[in-house]
C-alpha cells in the first residue's frame, strides 16, 4: 500500500470513528433530556410510562451508535 493509499485508509477510519462519537454524544444527549423529563413526569403514571419509551428508544440508539467502540 502506498503512503497515499495508507494516509486514505486512515483518513477514512477516522472520518468513521468521528461520525461514531458524534452519534453517541447525541444519544448521550437526549438521553440526559429524557432523564431530566422523567423527573419531572415522576407523579404522572401515563407521562412517565412514555418518558420511559423514549428513554428506551434512545438507549438502542445509543447502544447501537457505541457498538463499534467497545
Amino acid at each position: 500500500m502506498s503512503d497515499y493509499e495508507s494516509h486514505l485508509a486512515n483518513q477514512v477510519e477516522a472520518d468513521y470513528q468521528t461520525r461514531q462519537l458524534q452519534q453517541v454524544e447525541a444519544a448521550n444527549t437526549e438521553i440526559e433530556a429524557i432523564v431530566e423529563r422523567l423527573k419531572e413526569l415522576a407523579l404522572d403514571g401515563e407521562a412517565l410510562t412514555d418518558g420511559l419509551a423514549d428513554l428506551c428508544t434512545a438507549l438502542q440508539s445509543w447502544a447501537h451508535a457505541t457498538e463499534g467502540l467497545m
